[in-house]
């Protein structure tokens, strides 16, 4: 029978060896928030896959939004 408050997961999370080892790596490096080696590199890949001379990453959704309306010249009025 379905639990009334049961969570319901979309996408199961997924951590293994290799998600281990880097965010042991972040740690170990101190290079945990807000930039570092892994974002640099996240930002490369992302521009080539891309075919763009850069990228740009960002903490969250609402902070990419907010570049993409400033980008495009919207503003509050």
């Amino acid at each position: 029978m379905f639990e009334a408050n049961a969570r319901i997961y979309l996408s199961p999370p997924y951590f293994g060896d290799a998600e281990r080892r880097a965010v042991s790596a972040a740690f170990d490096t101190g290079y945990v928030a807000p930039t570092g080696p892994c974002i640099d590199e996240f930002e490369r890949n992302i521009a080539a896959v891309s075919r763009r001379t850069a990228a740009v990453a960002v903490s969250c959704g609402t902070a990419a939004l907010d570049l993409i309306l400033d980008e495009l010249g919207v503003d509050e009025s």
